[in-house]
């Protein structure tokens, strides 16, 4: 899962993607929650690029079963628990 969808988060989705990384195991999380095909606030062409088919909406739902996390957004916005 990535947190932060700026040129920094996107571009490292491209990359995973391209490493074939499968999309429905990949999650980029916003501000507005985890970027999905069904999502409309928020979106731009290159959000819907990445945009994932899940039923998971938030950070929390996403970052539970997550193998890896890179963090590209700004700080504390991760607790410890």
């Amino acid at each position: 899962m990535i947190l932060g969808a700026g040129a920094s988060g996107l571009a490292t989705a491209r990359l995973l993607l391209r490493f074939e990384v499968h999309r429905s195991n990949l999650f980029v999380v916003d501000s507005k929650g985890i970027i999905h095909e069904a999502r409309t606030e928020g979106m731009n062409e290159w959000k819907q690029q990445i945009a994932t088919s899940t039923a998971l909406r938030t950070f929390d739902e996403a970052i539970k079963n997550a193998d890896v996390f890179i963090g590209l957004a700004g700080k504390d916005l991760v607790s410890e628990a």
